[in-house]
C-alpha cells in the first residue's frame, strides 16, 4: 500500500510538471501587444497602443513615440524657416492599410530660435509622443500587424534625416488597456490644441497684420500670446507684439508676402504667469479688428523682426565674399587663380577681362538656377532648404570625389596639364572663356551649400519671402562669391601683383 501512494503521488507531480510545461510552451504562442524600441541614431523610436488587445471594427490611438538624445530636436507639423516634420508610411507585412490609419494627433509646439531674430522654427526635445488614430478592420483574426517606416529630421547645430522601422502586434478577441501606454498616450493628446470657442479676425489693408481675437472674459492680462502659423503667409522670427482688450486680445503679425488668400490658419499658444501652456486651433477670417480686443500693450514673448531687401541683398554679398575663404571653394578658387596667371602672362588685358566676366557670368547663371530651383520646391511642397541636396549620399560622394580629385592634382601626384580649368567635367577642360565660365559653375556648385557669417541671416529670412526677393539675394551672394576675381580682371594694377607661371603651378 506505502509503494502505491508513494508512486500516486510521484504521478501527480509529474502531471503537473508536464502540465505547466505545456500552459508555459501555450502562453509563449499566444499573441499579444508587442512593441520594440528602435535606435534611429540620435532618437530612440517606437510604436505603442493605448491597448493590449483589440475587437474587429474597434477604433483606438496608436502612437510614434520618440525619445530624443540630448541638445536634439524636431519639427512640428510646420516646421517654420528650416526642417521638416516627422511623418510614417506603411511597410510590407503590415495587415493594417493606409486607409485604416488616422492623421497625427500635433501636441502645441514650443519656439526653436536658429539665428536670433532671423530664423525660427517650431518642434519639440527631449521627447514626443504623436498619437493617431488606428481602426481595426472589421474581418480581423488572430492578430493584427502594422509595420510603419517612421522618417524624420532631426537637428542640433547640424541636421541629420534618419528613419526607423517599427511595428506592433495587437492580438484580436478583447479590449484590454495597456495601462501604461494608455496613460502616456493621453497625457499627449491632452497636449494638441482645442478648438478656439470666441471668434478670429485678421485685418490685412496695412502692414503689419493684425490679429484680433474675441472671446467672452478675454484673456489674462499677464499671459504671453503667439502665432503658430500652418504655412508661411507670416515671418516666423518677427516679433508679435501683443496688446489685450476686455473682449480679448490682438497680435500684430509681420507679413511674409504682400497679399493673403482666403483665411489665416493656425493655433495659438497662451502661456500663463505659472507656466502653463494651452493652444487653441483657429481659422481667422478676413476683416476689420473686433472692438474691444486691444488697448492695453503687454510685452511681446520674442523679440525678432526682419530686414529690408536692400539690407538683406547687402548681407548676402558679404557673405559671398566671405564663402572664398571656405574649404569646400578654395580647390576651385586655385583653379581659377592658375587660369588668370596664365591670362596676365599673356600680357592682353582683354584676355583677362574675359576670364573675369565669364567667370562672374558661370556664378551668377548658376545661383540663379539654385534660387528658381528652391522657388519651384517651395511652390510644390510649402518649404524649401538651401543644401538640402548635401544630405543626399550620392550626391555628397560626387562633390567628395572631385574634391580629392583637385586636391591631388594640387599635391602635384598627377599632371592634367596647364589649359585645365576644372575637373570632372569636359566642358570645364576647355581653355579660355568657357573654362572660365563652368570654373565658376563648380565654384557656385559646391559654395552655395557653405553657410558662413552673413549668409545664415539673409537666406534665412529670404526663403519664405516672395520669389523676387529670393533671386536678388541669391543673385547677390553670387555676385559677392564672384566679386574679388572680377576686381582683379579690370582693376590692371592688381593683376600685376598675381605670380607669373612656372613649376609652383
Amino acid at each position: 500500500m506505502g509503494e502505491l501512494v508513494i508512486n500516486l503521488s510521484q504521478g501527480f507531480r509529474m502531471l503537473r510538471a508536464f502540465f505547466l510545461s505545456f500552459l508555459a510552451l501555450f502562453m509563449a504562442y499566444v499573441p499579444s501587444a508587442k512593441a520594440q524600441a528602435v535606435d534611429g541614431g540620435r532618437a530612440l523610436v517606437e510604436l505603442i497602443a493605448e491597448r493590449e488587445s483589440v475587437e474587429p471594427g474597434d477604433t483606438l490611438y496608436v502612437a510614434l513615440k520618440m525619445d530624443l538624445d540630448e541638445g536634439w530636436h524636431v519639427y512640428w507639423r510646420n516646421a517654420g524657416d528650416a526642417g521638416l516634420p516627422p511623418l510614417v508610411d506603411v511597410l510590407d507585412g503590415s495587415s493594417i492599410s493606409d486607409e485604416h490609419l488616422g492623421d497625427f494627433v500635433w501636441p502645441i509646439p514650443h519656439l526653436l530660435p536658429v539665428v536670433e531674430g532671423e530664423i525660427m522654427d517650431y518642434g519639440y526635445d527631449d521627447r514626443l509622443v504623436l498619437p493617431f488614430p488606428l481602426t481595426v478592420p472589421a474581418d480581423a483574426e488572430g492578430s493584427v500587424q502594422l509595420n510603419l517606416l517612421a522618417d524624420y529630421l532631426i537637428c542640433e547645430e547640424i541636421c541629420i534625416p534618419e528613419t526607423a522601422e517599427v511595428s506592433l502586434t495587437l492580438p484580436v478577441g478583447g479590449s484590454d488597456p495597456h495601462v501604461e501606454h494608455g496613460t502616456l498616450i493621453g497625457e499627449w493628446v491632452a497636449k494638441a490644441p482645442l478648438d478656439f470657442d470666441g471668434e478670429a479676425r485678421i485685418h490685412t489693408a496695412s502692414a503689419p497684420w493684425k490679429l484680433s481675437l474675441k472671446t467672452d472674459g478675454g484673456f489674462e492680462e499677464n499671459a504671453d500670446i503667439r502665432f503658430y502659423p500652418f504655412a508661411h503667409e507670416i515671418s516666423h522670427p518677427a516679433d508679435q507684439p501683443l496688446s489685450f482688450g476686455s473682449d480679448g486680445a490682438t497680435l500684430s503679425l509681420t507679413p511674409a508676402d504682400a497679399s493673403l488668400d482666403g483665411t489665416l490658419d493656425g493655433i495659438i499658444v497662451v502661456e500663463t504667469k505659472d507656466g502653463a501652456r494651452t493652444g487653441y486651433t483657429i481659422s481667422a477670417e478676413q476683416g476689420e479688428v473686433f472692438e474691444n480686443t486691444a488697448g492695453i500693450a503687454a510685452r511681446p514673448a520674442y523679440s525678432g523682426g526682419g530686414k529690408s531687401l536692400i539690407g538683406l541683398a547687402l548681407a548676402a554679398v558679404i557673405g559671398g565674399l566671405i564663402l572664398n575663404l571656405m574649404p569646400c571653394v578654395l580647390p576651385v578658387l586655385s583653379i581659377k587663380a592658375m587660369g588668370m596667371v596664365h591670362a596676365v602672362s599673356s600680357g592682353h588685358q582683354s584676355e583677362v577681362r574675359s576670364h573675369g566676366l565669364w567667370y562672374t557670368a558661370g556664378v551668377l547663371l548658376s545661383f540663379a538656377a539654385l534660387a528658381a530651383a528652391i522657388i519651384a520646391i517651395r511652390e510644390a511642397t510649402g518649404t524649401a532648404n538651401l543644401g538640402f541636396q548635401l544630405q543626399n549620399g550620392p550626391t555628397v560622394a560626387v562633390l567628395t570625389l572631385i574634391m580629392f580629385v583637385i586636391g591631388l592634382w594640387l599635391l602635384g601626384m598627377f599632371e592634367l596639364g596647364t589649359s585645365i580649368q576644372n575637373t570632372g567635367n569636359s566642358l570645364a577642360s576647355r581653355s579660355g572663356s568657357m573654362g572660365a565660365f563652368f570654373t565658376g559653375v563648380l565654384a557656385a556648385i559646391v559654395g552655395a551649400p557653405c553657410i558662413g557669417p552673413f549668409l545664415g541671416a539673409a537666406l534665412g529670412a529670404v526663403l519664405d519671402r516672395p520669389a523676387l526677393s529670393v533671386m536678388v539675394v541669391f543673385l547677390a551672394m553670387g555676385f559677392g562669391l564672384a566679386l574679388p576675381y572680377l576686381v582683379l580682371s579690370f582693376v590692371p594694377g592688381l593683376s600685376r601683383l598675381l605670380p607669373k607661371p612656372g613649376r609652383w603651378m
